[in-house]
């Protein structure tokens, strides 16, 4: 079962999004995946608790789901210096995974996700930004061992 999507990505974007899908089973109706996000060097995305400084990153899905449940690995510690004060934020670099399980749901044979993410990409400035996702596919039995490993290793960070 491929899972197509857009992905948002350009010369001058410092972040990719990727929909990746481990599982998928047709008789419980469930979903297994995550949104990988990678960064340019010298930028950084927020936690959902940003800390000091920056916007909370956030997830949005809708279509054909219900019951999203999404995994937020432990972000890094980031300084900001302004005169004498410092300044403490939890950031991600490089390339994140938010591994999520989710229950779906068959509209007339296929299964639609649309993922909106709200985010503030940063590196000298932060710039707030919007990505979305989307894919229509139908539900058929479907397992990316490859993925599901990789899913998996990041429950664990």
């Amino acid at each position: 079962m491929l899972f197509f999507c857009a992905q948002l990505y350009s010369d001058e974007e410092a972040a990719k999004f990727d929909l990746l899908i481990g599982k998928a089973n047709e008789a419980n109706l469930t979903l297994e995946g995550a949104i990988k996000i990678s960064i340019k060097p010298g930028w950084h995305i927020y936690y959902k608790d940003p800390g000091d400084f920056g916007l909370p990153t956030s997830f949005e899905c809708e279509g054909s789901t219900s019951n999203i449940n999404i995994y937020w690995p432990i972000p890094k510690e980031h300084k900001d210096k302004v005169e004498r004060v410092t300044f403490m934020s939890n950031v991600y670099e490089d390339t994140v995974l938010f591994p999520f399980k989710m229950n779906v749901f068959s509209n007339q044979g296929y299964i639609d996700l649309n993922f909106h993410i709200n985010y503030a990409i940063c590196k000298d400035r932060c710039i707030p930004k919007k990505a979305e996702i989307k894919t229509r596919q139908p539900p058929k039995n479907f397992i990316n061992s490859d993925v599901s490993k990789l899913i998996n290793e990041w429950y664990e960070k």
